[in-house]
């Protein structure tokens, strides 16, 4: 994505994620460097994107730079629920996961 996340760019959005996750994608990464705005169906899509990668047990990784569109994720609480990073590489690295100690 580039520019402006808006009502027109958020329709080609959601139909990319859907379809990757429809074709079995179901860990995606969303590169958002190039975006300088988000309006509130552009958050409608990652939040939709979210809940479909998660109900297959999957993940949706997030990649903001801009500092407009980081100020929103957390003014909206979405910095709460997407899982948000500053480059791709990252984002590709596997979620740490925790293992009590015996």
């Amino acid at each position: 994505m580039r520019g402006d996340l808006d009502l027109d760019a958020s329709a080609r959005l959601r139909h990319a994620l859907a379809d990757a996750v429809g074709s079995g994608f179901v860990d995606l990464v969303v590169d958002l460097r190039a975006v300088t705005f988000i309006d509130s169906t552009g958050l409608g899509v990652l939040v939709g994107a979210l809940r479909s990668t998660r109900r297959r047990q999957g993940h949706l990784e997030v990649v903001v730079c801009d500092s407009r569109v980081v100020r929103l994720l957390r003014i909206s609480s979405l910095d709460r629920v997407l899982r948000v990073h500053d480059d791709v590489e990252a984002a590709l690295l596997p979620e740490p996961r925790h293992h009590p100690a015996p």
